[in-house]
């Protein structure tokens, strides 16, 4: 980074540095990663586009919502494939669909961004789960496996179903009132247990 940063501050410009310095494919990445805020606006300025689909995503995954909006700014492309990455962030996932994101999509490991949201630690009373839904998510899409804690595998796993297990009483009650398409029996006998009451009688109040 400090090679990068000492290499573009001599330079008259970021395209210039360019054309004198072969910089690596995932220049873009690493600066995200860092958190080089001035190094990444410096590339992008210069014309530099490699790889802004990975930069995208690392700036996902740190929170880095400067580069987030950066990157969208000089590639609104990047944005298609990468809402699964922004769950845990209400604001870049805001950003994302405003820039035309595919809502579901899905990650290397099956998941669209709804299904990873209900697997994951729901801190936002379900309010990225509503965005999406808003936004045309479908609910019925399924993940075709889902290995649990015992070594099973459960096949053909909704949104919904994994809103249940990892006890995620709001994503239940949004995509219930969604129409999610699971049956209350199905849905109890592949979900619930009886430590998840609250499970239970959110769906059995919703079917019956």
């Amino acid at each position: 980074m400090e090679v990068w940063r000492a290499y573009l501050t001599r330079s008259m410009s970021a395209r210039s540095a360019r054309s004198r310095l072969a910089l690596p494919e995932d220049a873009l990445e690493r600066a995200c990663i860092t958190g080089g805020g001035g190094v990444l606006h410096a590339l992008l300025m210069g014309g530099f586009r490699a790889r802004t689909d990975l930069a995208l995503s690392a700036a996902l995954r740190r929170g880095f919502l400067f580069a987030l909006r950066l990157l969208l700014l000089v590639d609104p492309t990047a944005a298609h494939g990468a809402l699964p990455d922004a769950v845990s962030d209400p604001l870049a996932v805001r950003e994302l669909i405003e820039a035309g994101a595919d809502v579901n999509a899905r990650d290397e490991h099956g998941y669209t961004a709804l299904m990873a949201n209900c697997a994951s630690a729901c801190t936002d009373g379900g309010a990225v789960v509503a965005m999406l839904l808003k936004a045309r998510a479908d609910p019925h899409l399924t993940l075709a496996e889902y290995e649990l804690s015992d070594g099973n595998v459960e096949y053909d796993v909704t949104a919904l179903w994994l809103a249940c297990r990892f006890e995620n009483v709001q994503c239940v009650r949004a995509l219930l009132a969604a129409g999610a398409a699971v049956s209350a029996s199905a849905l109890l006998e592949r979900a619930a247990n009886p430590r998840r009451s609250w499970c239970k009688v959110v769906v059995v109040r919703t079917f019956c």
